[in-house]
């Protein structure tokens, strides 16, 4: 018999026995839509999960903080620890002493202009923004505030969504600043009107650059005496010399002298005779934008790895920042720097290659790890799922096809009387439950792009609700590549389902099988 004659003897039989074959379909179409949704709908989540870290700057970025050189060696006297210890106790052990002779022996890592350059080269890094440490007062129309500045990236993502009058820095921008609403409103400007008229403004900064002993306190004292228009720093500095100089002729016992003088001994002659332009830096920046505060209903704000922006009331770019901090005396080195990375897929190459290089980091990378192992077992376990219901499904077509040789024993007996061969036989009974495979792939895929467009809909309403913005990424994402895999895993269970049967056919006795007839 030819191949072509088997297949149109399939169909007829499935055909003819609409009712079973309906009924082995379904437990075909179950599994199957199961299986393709699940494959489809773990790409999508994993997609738009990306999408969303892709739009986050603190899943794309680390923190770096200042460590120590990776050549580092620890005696190992100082590591000994009781074998007889749990290993894993012992381990955690070994590490916390480990961390304390470095603190006591071993000098951090500068991070400085020559360790940023380092972390510029690194694969896959998009920018280096150093964390400064800027103190600063401003003046604007006789009006004065003070507070702290910071460095930011002029791809700041987060940072720019938060500009409510103006707009965001530009990679250009390094004579221009943002300026936060509180700020706004401590130099005078309130409403929304006002604030568009502080845009374009130049705002003088002045910076303490030297004397760093006692800024702390005469920053305090002055802010104090100010107000009822108080002389100026250098005075106060003046005074405060002159006053602890004196310590000895105060009515004080020896132990508060003693106290004062090593308190305060930074204070030299130096720091009291110094004019007001050697102990500041003063300069004038335009304001390009307004930045509200950070609120704390984003959603994936559990991403973040440092407090950026939130408390400051000044954002430069990056590089007027590094060249302040310069200019402070005794500079030496950033306390940490922030790095971007490109893309989330690239987040643990940049943590591995900063570690090598001696630094400390902090980083979004095993949140995001998380995610994907948490997306694989809900992957796996729905697979699972979805095998089960295909092999329950196959159990059924097996004895559907076993009964099915027991109806049709005589129509073999004829196949066989007529010429046909054992292994015709086998192959008829295979081809039936190739087809009944093949024809539920195809159904289930059809249904399968039905129910993700309306859950697809309902998902995405529901997530730009939840989120605050649009989210458009596509919930289930299908490829050429499930249906070949669902087609291929459908026709391979009703195959093997179909195996006992079409041998039990095939190995009928033409003679024994006309009998029945």
């Amino acid at each position: 018999m030819r191949f072509r004659d088997l297949l149109i003897m399939a169909a007829h039989n499935l055909w003819s026995r609409k009712l079973r074959t309906a009924l082995n379909l379904l437990g075909v179409l179950i599994g199957c839509v199961l299986l393709i949704m699940t494959i489809s709908g773990t790409r999508g989540v994993r997609r738009g999960i990306r999408n969303i870290m892709h739009g986050s700057d603190d899943a794309l970025r680390l923190v770096i903080h200042r460590g120590y050189r990776p050549n580092a060696q620890v005696p190992p006297d100082v590591l000994r620890v009781d074998e007889r210890m749990d290993p894993v106790r012992r381990a955690r052990i070994r590490e916390r002493l480990r961390s304390r002779w470095l603190r006591k022996n071993v000098p951090r890592r500068s991070l400085g202009s020559e360790e940023l350059t380092q972390l510029r080269a690194l694969k896959h890094v998009v920018e280096v923004i150093p964390r400064p440490d800027l103190r600063f007062r401003a003046v604007l129309n006789g009006q004065m505030a003070q507070g702290r500045a910071t460095s930011i990236s002029a791809r700041d993502i987060r940072l720019a969504g938060r500009i409510i009058a103006g707009e965001m820095l530009t990679p250009a921008t390094t004579h221009e600043i943002l300026v936060s609403e509180f700020l706004a409103y401590e130099l005078g400007y309130g409403s929304d009107d006002e604030l568009q008229r502080l845009v374009g403004q130049s705002l003088e900064l002045r910076f303490r650059v030297r004397g760093q002993r006692m800024a702390w306190l005469i920053e305090f004292l002055n802010g104090r005496l100010e107000s009822d228009g108080a002389a100026s720093q250098v005075d106060l500095l003046g005074a405060l010399h002159r006053v602890i100089s004196q310590v000895d002729e105060l009515a004080l016992a020896d132990g508060e002298r003693e106290l004062i003088k090593a308190a305060f001994g930074g204070l030299s002659d130096e720091d009291a005779t110094a004019n007001e332009a050697e102990l500041y830096l003063t300069e004038s920046f335009a304001v390009r934008g307004v930045f509200r505060a950070w609120d704390d209903d984003d959603p994936f704000s559990f991403l973040r790895t440092a407090k950026f922006n939130d408390d400051d009331d000044i954002c430069f770019h990056h590089d007027t920042s590094s060249r302040l901090m310069a200019a402070h005396e005794n500079f030496e080195s950033f306390s940490q720097a922030i790095v971007d990375v490109d893309s989330v897929e690239h987040l643990r190459d940049v943590v591995e290659q900063t570690k090598k290089l001696g630094f400390s980091v902090t980083s979004a990378i095993r949140i995001v790890e998380r995610i994907d192992q948490e997306i694989n077992k809900a992957l796996a376990a729905i697979s699972v799922l979805s095998l089960i219901v295909l092999s329950i499904s196959a159990v059924g077509i097996s004895n559907t096809m076993a009964a099915s040789v027991l109806e049709r024993t005589s129509e073999f007996g004829i196949m066989k009387s007529l010429g046909a061969r054992d292994q015709h036989v086998r192959l008829l009974m295979l081809i039936e439950g190739t087809m009944t495979g093949v024809v539920g792939a195809f159904l289930a895929w059809a249904i399968a792009w039905g129910l993700s467009w309306g859950i697809g809909t309902l998902v995405r309403q529901y997530l730009t609700q939840r989120l605050g913005e649009s989210y458009e990424s596509n919930v289930f994402l299908f490829s050429p590549e499930d249906f070949l895999i669902v087609l291929g895993v459908a026709g391979v269970v009703c195959v093997i389902a179909s195996i006992l049967p079409a041998h039990r056919a095939a190995r009928l006795d033409p003679v024994v099988a006309m009998r029945r007839m």
